[in-house]
């Protein structure tokens, strides 16, 4: 699909027969697809996929000069899935009323990078100074904010900030921190999905 334009450009079909297992299917189907694409002198600019292991090999070792993204819906799905878990366990209950925020911000993150990974990975750490009400820190030597409008007063006092030792932020730090997470962000900050996106009000 042409995300610019939201058509459908070419698709393929694989029999069952002509490989292994569906996850070969995938491969082999998404691999006929870009090259019929290529052949028809399309130019490629970016690929968005979900983050299949195979497709990823697949676009580093033969499709290296075309920009692999991955899809924030599939990211932020995992991600919440995790948190969700996370927040029904009883010593993380204060991490309920953050959930929503939570995958706010992942998209946040991606959508206002401008195409720059290592910025998606630092606006999305930023989340684990904010919901401690931390709006102003300094990383690396330098100097970071928010980039929301500053609260008043009374907003920082209403706001349920977490607390930096508790097991409710302990938990969310190990799920924001990780390391494939962090390394697959890097490639999320196009903002690109493998169907429609429509943004919504909610």
């Amino acid at each position: 699909m042409n995300d610019a334009t939201q058509e459908i450009v070419h698709f393929e079909l694989v029999q069952v027969t002509e490989a292994s297992s569906s996850v070969a299917m995938e491969l082999t189907g998404f691999q006929r697809g870009l090259d019929h694409l290529q052949t028809q002198g399309v130019n490629v600019g970016v690929v968005t996929t979900d983050r299949s292991p195979s497709i990823r090999k697949t676009m580093r070792e033969t499709y290296c000069d075309i920009r692999h993204e991955f899809d924030v819906w599939h990211v932020n799905k995992s991600v919440k899935k995790k948190l969700v878990n996370a927040a029904n366990k009883k010593e993380n209950q204060d991490l309920q009323t953050w959930l929503k925020s939570i995958s706010n911000h992942l998209y946040w993150s991606c959508s206002s990078s401008h195409g720059d990974g290592e910025e998606c990975v630092r606006r999305w750490k930023s989340l684990l100074h904010h919901i401690v009400g931390i709006h102003r820190w300094e990383e690396d030597g330098e100097q970071h904010t928010c980039h929301h409008a500053p609260l008043t007063d009374d907003e920082q006092r209403r706001k349920r900030w977490m607390k930096v030792d508790s097991p409710a932020y302990k938990s969310l730090k190990s799920i924001v921190l990780d390391k494939n997470l962090l390394r697959d962000l890097k490639q999320m900050a196009v903002f690109k999905h493998t169907g429609e996106y429509v943004i919504t009000g909610s």
